[in-house]
């Protein structure tokens, strides 16, 4: 496996386990409405946005690499 499908493999673990978090938050602000589960919730929501907007830089970007 090259280091460019590892790295995009990580890329898509990451924004999983990014998805998980968030709904965990989610779930736990509407179980218990505490700031600290609203907070969870949401940093998890922004990153993972921020990791499909960097996943899909990288994908257009990694096309011009040739290995």
């Amino acid at each position: 496996m090259s280091l460019k499908a590892f790295h995009f493999l990580f890329i898509i673990i990451a924004i999983v386990l990014s998805i998980a978090c968030s709904l965990i938050g989610w779930f736990a602000y509407r179980s218990s409405m505490e700031v600290a589960a609203l907070a969870f919730g949401l940093g998890f929501s922004l990153l993972t946005v921020v990791m499909i907007f960097y996943g899909v830089w990288f994908l257009k970007k990694s096309r011009s690499i040739i290995v």
